[in-house]
């Protein structure tokens, strides 16, 4: 018998409004994939002027420091404990600076020269990154924890999906039609970038509260895992009485380690 009861997230299907809330949650990193594939490169080489090697070398470096940040903000979700939850305070508390570094990335001062467009670019490009890890990562744990029924879990992953690729959609209908059209000199106008980035952190910062606050009601049907399953063992997780009293979950490395040893994972690893 083992030491603590087998706790799972409730085999059960999920209120409509609470898929749509949670899927609306994406819509954020929807269009900071949109601004980053579309506009970054282009606005900071082709508009500013910024030679493309450094522009890939800045991407590059915070590519580099959201590998790492990634596994980080994981582990520090997992082993939070609060009224509110492991997930729900970490997506409020990243919803306006997630915004003000992706605006600050589209509104560089006047006069910088490569240096410093580089070292702007660098730095507003990481903060940006780090602040959707903060967000995104316990969004994306929420989905898992919501239930347990596995056709439920299509449908939240569906739904997630579906708002992200609508959120590219609609931003490229609205800044090509709008922001950048013809009359208002395109792409190539640097004036254009600075409205188009402020109107997406709005839209960012309004569709992450809304997606955290149509959620809050799910908070008291989270589960709370001890652990993390290997190959050898199973998983045994304490019920989240027991886990507020004082246990945790794994140390970051020690979760890494034990998640790499599993057996789906070592197949998909090759």
């Amino acid at each position: 018998m083992s030491e603590f009861p087998i706790y799972t997230p409730l085999d059960r299907e999920l209120p409509r409004a609470t898929r749509f809330a949670f899927g609306l949650g994406q819509v954020a990193e929807g269009l900071k994939n949109f601004g980053f594939n579309f506009f970054v490169l282009f606005y900071y080489n082709s508009v500013l002027g910024l030679p493309g090697s450094l522009c890939g070398l800045a991407i590059g470096i915070a590519l580099i420091f959201d590998a790492v940040s990634d596994p980080v903000m994981g582990s520090i979700s997992d082993n939070h404990r609060s009224k509110w939850g492991r997930r729900h305070p970490f997506m409020v508390a990243a919803a306006l600076p997630l915004a003000l570094s992706f605006f600050g990335l589209f509104a560089p001062p006047a006069g910088l020269g490569s240096t410093g467009l580089f070292l702007w670019l660098t730095s507003f490009a990481v903060v940006t990154r780090l602040m959707m890890t903060v967000y995104h990562v316990p969004h994306i744990a929420l989905g898992a924890e919501l239930t347990a029924n596995f056709g439920e879990r299509t449908r939240i992953v569906a739904t997630r999906q579906i708002f992200g690729y609508i959120a590219a959609f609609v931003m490229a209908a609205v800044g090509f039609g709008y922001f950048f059209s013809d009359e208002r000199g395109g792409r190539m106008n640097p004036e254009a970038y600075a409205p188009f980035a402020l109107f997406m952190s709005a839209v960012m910062v309004l569709t992450i509260l809304a997606s955290a606050w149509w959620t809050r009601d799910q908070i008291p049907f989270l589960f709370y895992p001890s652990c993390i399953p290997s190959a050898s063992s199973s998983a045994r997780c304490l019920p989240p009485d027991s886990t507020r009293s004082g246990k945790r979950a794994q140390p970051l490395f020690s979760a890494l380690w034990a998640g790499r040893s599993a057996r789906s994972f070592r197949s998909s690893d090759g």
